[in-house]
């Protein structure tokens, strides 16, 4: 039997966190990806990689203070976390720069659009929340998830030696 691969094992260790029940759901999906462990399966094992770490970042950024406002967001909607697509917050979401650059690259296009969850402001380079409650981030996910398509063309687009020698941030 042949040896798992790493992106299947990564996202098992993340599936084995205590996740919330709507990100548990995907779990079906992984057993998908396992079935294909040609080159396809290991875009999908990413593509899955990365919607894990979407869903997992929308409960950290709304999870409640004492008072129960976002502990995570600021009063201008400003994200105070590291970002999985970030330099520091790669690591610490368990993402290859690599794929952190390919996701940054999907969720700056992303940013764009009218419905984004997630802005990028270009004049403070900072992110913000553009969907104040957390139910509409999760409708938003639910029904965006990073699909093979985009994450091929982030790839495609963020390995030119150009890409490689920029700094994730």
């Amino acid at each position: 039997m042949p040896a798992m691969p790493a992106q299947l094992v990564r996202i098992n260790e993340i599936y084995e966190t205590d996740l919330p029940a709507h990100t548990a759901q995907r779990i079906g999906a992984l057993a998908r990806v396992a079935s294909a462990l040609s080159r396809r399966g290991q875009v999908a094992a990413k593509v899955e990689l990365a919607n894990a770490a979407l869903l997992n970042l929308c409960d950290l950024l709304y999870e409640p203070d004492d008072d129960g406002k976002p502990a995570n967001i600021d009063v201008t909607s400003r994200i105070l976390v590291p970002l999985p697509w970030g330099r520091v917050g790669a690591k610490l979401w368990g993402l290859r720069t690599t794929e952190a650059r390919c996701l940054r690259y999907i969720m700056l296009a992303r940013s764009a659009s009218d419905d984004a969850w997630l802005r990028y402001e270009d004049s403070s380079r900072n992110w913000i929340v553009a969907k104040p409650l957390k139910r509409h981030a999760l409708t938003y996910l639910d029904k965006s998830p990073i699909t093979t398509n985009e994450w091929r063309k982030a790839w495609a687009s963020t390995r030119t030696a150009w890409a490689e020698n920029m700094a994730v941030g």
